[in-house]
């Protein structure tokens, strides 16, 4: 990923923070928090399944305090074989924080924040904090009508070794409210994103690799699908395809389901 890039677009972020309007900024700071519970069919992660296909479930809890926040979310995981000497096997857990601000200028809300991580890593001679690694984010969404939302979000990760090579995630998002259909809220949204992903001495010639085993250091992705929320209940009929060819990125409907247990 490329370090220039992820700086020009930081520094726009900050700016348009630092240019909040003085009512915005002294607006009391309240506490908050919001917890969802999840599974899914499969386990995607920017194309990529990280459950090689099989059901995953999900926990996720966020407190916030103003515009800051802090999340913690655990879901299995299962990616990769024991028996691959020098990489080993991720899982069979995953635990992620995310730690930011979520400011707001003008039309414009900002989601700025470090992401971190965490994976088990069974066999292949590999130490359990080994493939770990962490991101910075930049997010930005707009809202030109009431029920249309527009987003765009950039990752940046330094280079990390074993756990992940320099790379930089640019993904634009879109979404839509549809009237409600008897007791559901119908939301149609679509996601693009190309994830960039340099070499090292780890991966040779690219990260991502496709069924006949020639590496690649990009992947693009994509998806699209309809949501039903019912109360705190909520369902997601999900297309995903990725340009790489592999039994981890090849085409495929996912299906997950919720509940919003926030107060």
């Amino acid at each position: 990923m490329m370090m220039r890039v992820w700086k020009n677009v930081m520094g726009a972020g900050m700016a348009g923070f630092m240019a909040m309007s003085p009512v915005q900024a002294e607006q009391p700071a309240t506490f908050g928090y919001s917890a969802v519970m999840a599974g899914a069919t499969d386990y995607m992660f920017r194309g990529v399944s990280f459950t090689q296909g099989e059901p995953m479930i999900n926990a996720y809890v966020e407190f916030t305090y103003g515009i800051a926040y802090l999340a913690l979310s655990a879901e299995n995981i299962n990616s990769g074989s024991p028996d691959d000497i020098g990489y080993g096997a991720l899982g069979p857990w995953e635990q992620d924080i995310y730690i930011g601000i979520r400011p707001t200028t003008g039309a414009i809300q900002w989601d700025i924040g470090l992401l971190w991580y965490i994976y088990g890593v069974r066999g292949g001679g590999v130490g359990v904090w080994d493939r770990d690694f962490f991101e910075l984010k930049l997010g930005m969404s707009v809202s030109p009508t009431e029920n249309l939302t527009i987003g765009a979000t950039s990752f940046y990760a330094p280079e990390q070794g074993l756990a992940l090579p320099e790379g930089l995630t640019l993904q634009g998002d879109v979404s839509y409210k549809l009237k409600n259909v008897g007791v559901f809220t119908p939301t149609l949204s679509a996601t693009v994103g190309r994830w960039g992903l340099a070499e090292n001495a780890h991966y040779v010639g690219g990260y991502f690799v496709d069924v006949d085993g020639d590496p690649h250091k990009s992947i693009v992705y994509w998806n699209a699908g309809l949501r039903l929320d019912v109360e705190r209940l909520f369902f997601d009929f999900r297309y995903w395809d990725t340009n790489i060819s592999s039994s981890d990125t090849d085409a495929r409907f996912v299906f997950s389901a919720g509940i919003d247990l926030s107060p």
